[in-house]
Order: structure tokens, then sequence, then C-alpha cells
């Protein structure tokens, strides 16, 4: 996921991220999923 939102570090992603609710985010991931031809 760092590399697909183009974050240098992992410590961006998991600081803008992990305030977020497990829900969102497994709807977030699935879009993602879905936007790059794969299936959840």
């Amino acid at each position: 996921m760092q590399k697909i939102l183009g974050h240098s570090s992992i410590k961006t992603t998991l600081d803008t991220y992990s305030n977020l609710s497990s829900r969102y985010l497994r709807e977030s991931f699935g879009r993602f999923g879905d936007a790059l031809g794969r299936t959840p």
C-alpha cells in the first residue's frame, strides 16, 4: 500500500491511516484491489 500511495516511508502510511476504523480500511483496500483488477 505504501508504494501504491507514493509514500516514501511506511511510517507515513501508518501515521496517516492507523487512526481509521478497520471496516473503513477493509473497504478502501477492497476498492484498490478492484481498481487493480483483483477480487477481494
